[in-house]
């Protein structure tokens, strides 16, 4: 999980340098310091919400939002999916009996009766 959070953390200043190369080192150092904080998300909602438009960028808030969203995704949400169901698959493998007991409570709680036989739909 640390290495899906350091990927976007590598990637992203990536984009913010070659969003940000006219710019002076100390914009590019408070953009870094944005990313590093983990406010780049916050930080370009307030942007495309308030309509922030600079003439020296080399695209406008709306696509840097995309663009950063995007690799978001790409380093972090589809791995961590990934990892995610990974991690089921294997515990669910481990206690197979456990895990179809739960599931079939969980289905079929309602209707059983409380001394624990069930209905018709008996599984």
């Amino acid at each position: 999980m640390l290495a899906m959070i350091m990927s976007n953390v590598v990637v992203q200043p990536l984009v913010v340098l070659g969003q940000y190369k006219s710019k002076s080192w100390t914009f590019k150092l408070r953009e870094a310091l944005i990313l590093l904080m983990f406010l780049r998300p916050a930080v370009d909602a307030y942007r495309v919400s308030t309509h922030y438009e600079d003439t020296n960028n080399a695209m406008d808030s709306l696509q840097e939002m995309v663009y950063n969203k995007g690799i978001e995704l790409g380093t972090e949400s589809i791995p961590g999916c990934v990892l995610q169901l990974y991690v089921g698959e294997r515990s669910l493998a481990r206690s197979e009996a456990t895990s179809r007991s739960n599931t079939r409570r969980g289905l079929l709680g309602p209707f059983e009766h409380p001394e624990g036989a069930t209905t018709w739909c008996e599984v």
